[in-house]
């Protein structure tokens, strides 16, 4: 199922950004929100880019309420 494998990806790209980062003797915590989505036959860049922006606010929320 390539949604378990996005999911995957995701959640391993937001561990990584999420790492402690040390820049001029200070520790930066940076975060974010990875969406994703899979190409449709048909599907327009424009929408595919809409649908995986949808994903990544849905993870936001999702972040956020645990």
């Amino acid at each position: 199922p390539v949604e378990q494998v996005l999911e995957a990806l995701a959640r391993r790209v937001e561990e990584t950004v999420s790492q402690p980062v040390s820049f001029r003797g200070q520790e930066l915590l940076i975060g974010g929100s990875v969406g994703g989505a899979v190409a449709v036959p048909g599907q327009t860049p424009q929408s595919l880019v809409e649908q995986a922006d949808r994903a990544m606010y849905q993870r936001k929320q999702s972040r956020a309420r645990v």
